[in-house]
């Protein structure tokens, strides 16, 4: 006689099966419908926790990204690329400053969703604010290096950084 367990398992190997089978668009609605469950059974638990409105709703994601990425939020962010020690600025140029904004805010994702996005363009507007975005009517970045140097820092190693902070101050100061 199978046990509860036992059947269970079965089942579980069944529908992995079934899974594997399918091909990657189907794989892929498959995965969608199951995060739009996770989304609603996430939504019904914050709002019997209290959690009311969008803006409240909101908050309570993020605050369950940052719980999850443990980076800093945006302020923190800020502050950290405005930081000094010992009466000078732990970053003193403004490449400095631009490379790590644009690190800490793709790799301390603040934002529940489109850290790279806003990373980038923050970034961008970084730069425009302190007159570095064009030299000689050039911008200094091509869109397609920064989405290249974005994503290449979003899937870099933490011990990378360094590395990652001085590909994006070689693309400014060429």
């Amino acid at each position: 006689m199978k046990t509860a367990g036992t059947v269970f398992q079965t089942y579980r190997h069944e529908v992995a099966d079934h899974f594997n089978e399918l091909d990657e668009d189907n794989r892929r609605l498959v995965v969608r419908g199951d995060i739009k469950q996770w989304n609603q059974m996430l939504a019904e638990t914050a709002h019997n926790a209290g959690v009311i409105t969008n803006e409240e709703f909101a908050i309570f994601q993020n605050a369950g990204y940052m719980g999850l990425y443990g980076g800093l939020d945006v302020e923190g962010i800020l502050a950290a690329v405005y930081q000094s020690v010992f009466g000078g600025d732990v970053y003193p140029s403004l490449e400095e400053k631009a490379a790590n904004l644009l690190y800490f805010m793709i790799k301390d994702h603040p934002y529940a969703d489109g850290c790279k996005r806003i990373a980038a363009s923050l970034f961008l507007e970084f730069l425009a604010r302190n007159n570095a975005l064009y030299r000689d009517d050039n911008k200094i970045i091509s869109d397609g290096a920064l989405v290249a140097i974005t994503l290449m820092i979003a899937e870099s190693r933490p011990e990378e950084k360094d590395i990652m902070v001085n590909l994006v101050m070689n693309f400014l100061t060429m």
